[in-house]
């Protein structure tokens, strides 16, 4: 496996005077499963939380109700922690040990907590089929090749459909579409000429039938369609699976994806993000994982895409995704030599530093459709 398509980056804080070390950057390789946990900075205990949560992202992605168990543990560490003495310093005098108890007592009651990014991926032969977990503001993007965000789970709206009449279809992870295909999009060019899509060649424009199944997990999902009988709909060619049979082959089923879209609708959910204001509170682990405040999805991307998973610590280094995308591509080959990387990593800590404030950096940059392996 190639070396250059996994780069996996953990790099703690380095100024500002506080010491940091709390993100966590997994992949593991049996799996297929990538990872990064940002341990909160107020919360004790959150370097384990952590760690703990990257570690079992495999079992998480393999039955998305395991996260309810890994809650379950982390809140059992918590109490446990409240039952345990607190250990006070000599040095600090008799008359104010107790309230110094209490006040630890007191941030213990929201100890172990970790935000949580996590995908799971299986490279097929026109695509690659993904499952991805989130809690809270570390971030998950896919890129096509040349650097355009395909998704990301710091986008505010990825829904379509919102102004579909009642008698609706519900399409989303999960569930499987019947269509039947109008044909090649590129053979309709006065629709071409109105939605201007690139590379008309490889889609295909379909007519929505009816739902065939809906086997959506329990879980908090961000991405879907709500479709109108009849309603056309731009498909690419990769996900449209054909039945074999030679009278039916103009009907075939899909599989949920974001790269479907409706043709009333014809561009990516995906709105414009920018990095450069830095939120006081997000979601964590385990506390809002019960309020649902997390998300999990699945998707078909095509077999070129490039996964990046990272701490906010990350990505506000830079303005925008396309900031980050021109840094990792102008950086890979250093990325991957370890002098080289230690320089990268020591300018960027100096950027967050003098912009936001230093923090720990950790990210995992994938490009599955071709051999891998982790640095």
């Amino acid at each position: 496996m190639n070396n250059n398509q996994i780069i996996r980056v953990v790099s703690p804080s380095l100024l500002g005077g506080e010491t940091k070390n709390q993100d966590r950057a997994v992949f593991d390789k049996k799996s297929n499963t990538a990872c990064v946990c940002d341990g909160t900075t107020s919360s004790p205990y959150s370097a384990l939380a952590a760690s703990l949560v990257a570690g079992y992202a495999p079992l998480i992605l393999n039955n998305v109700d395991n996260l309810k168990v890994i809650a379950q543990l982390l809140y059992a560490l918590r109490n446990k922690s409240l039952l345990d003495d607190v250990a006070v310093s000599p040095a600090i005098p008799e008359s104010i040990r107790s309230l110094v108890r209490d006040a630890a007592k007191q941030g213990l009651k929201t100890s172990f907590q970790t935000t949580l990014v996590a995908m799971s991926f299986m490279v097929q032969d026109s695509c690659i089929q993904t499952k991805f977990v989130s809690c809270g503001d570390s971030g998950i993007f896919a890129f096509s090749s040349a650097g355009e965000v395909f998704m990301t789970n710091l986008s505010e709206n990825q829904t379509q459909g919102d102004d579909c009449p009642l008698n609706t279809i519900t399409f989303c992870p999960g569930s499987e579409l019947l269509v039947k295909s109008e044909g090649p999009l590129n053979t309709f060019p006065q629709i071409m000429a109105q939605i201007n899509l690139q590379n008309p060649d490889k889609w295909l424009l379909c007519q929505t039938i009816c739902s065939t199944k809906n086997n959506s997990p329990d879980a908090q999902i961000t991405t879907g369609m709500r479709l109108s009988p009849k309603e056309s709909l731009l498909v690419p060619k990769y996900l449209f699976y054909g039945f074999k049979d030679p009278g039916f082959r103009e009907y075939g089923r899909l599989y949920y994806s974001r790269f479907i879209r409706r043709l009333a609708k014809p561009k990516m959910a995906c709105s414009d993000i920018h990095f450069d204001v830095k939120g006081n509170v997000t979601a964590v682990l385990p506390d809002h994982f019960s309020t649902g405040n997390w998300n999990y999805f699945e998707d078909r991307f095509p077999i070129d895409t490039h996964f990046l998973l990272c701490s906010d610590g990350f990505y506000r280094a830079f303005a925008d995704p396309g900031a980050m995308w021109n840094w990792l591509t102008t950086n890979r080959s250093g990325l991957s030599k370890k002098a080289s990387r230690l320089h990268l990593l020591n300018d960027l800590h100096h950027k967050l530093h003098r912009t936001c404030g230093d923090d720990d950096i950790s990210f995992i940059w994938i490009n599955p459709g071709r051999n891998n392996d982790a640095l």
